[in-house]
């Protein structure tokens, strides 16, 4: 039975509409929406192993590539950079093939990739 549905006491079925029960409504309060600093969070994992911290990308604009970018350019998310012990043969030859990467770009409310990897 649908949660805001119950039993009359002579069986027919009644609904509510008026939201959650038992929540008294001196508790609701309303919450300000905040822009948040950063449009999207990248996450790097080698099979299920978490690589590297997490990248927070802030401009409109982020290049993910396999190089390494000494220059620190904070548009550009680069997975050369992240060592891992625990890299095997597979993980390396799949790592090849990102190459070039891909470019996320932030429009408003949506977002785009371009995939610029080698195949």
């Amino acid at each position: 039975m649908p949660p805001d549905e119950q039993m009359g006491q002579e069986g027919s079925m009644e609904t509510s509409s008026s939201g959650p029960r038992n929540m008294p409504s001196g508790d609701v309060q309303p919450v300000e929406y905040e822009e948040p600093s950063h449009w999207c969070s990248i996450v790097y994992y080698e099979l299920n192993n978490r690589v590297g911290e997490a990248y927070h990308a802030s401009s409109t604009s982020v290049l993910v590539d396999g190089f390494t970018d000494p220059s620190n350019n904070k548009n550009r998310f680069c997975l050369g950079l992240l060592s891992n012990v625990n890299r095997n043969s597979t993980i390396e030859n799949t790592r090849r093939h990102i190459g070039k990467g891909e470019n996320k770009r932030a429009r408003g409310a949506t977002s785009a990739k371009v995939n610029r990897a080698t195949y």
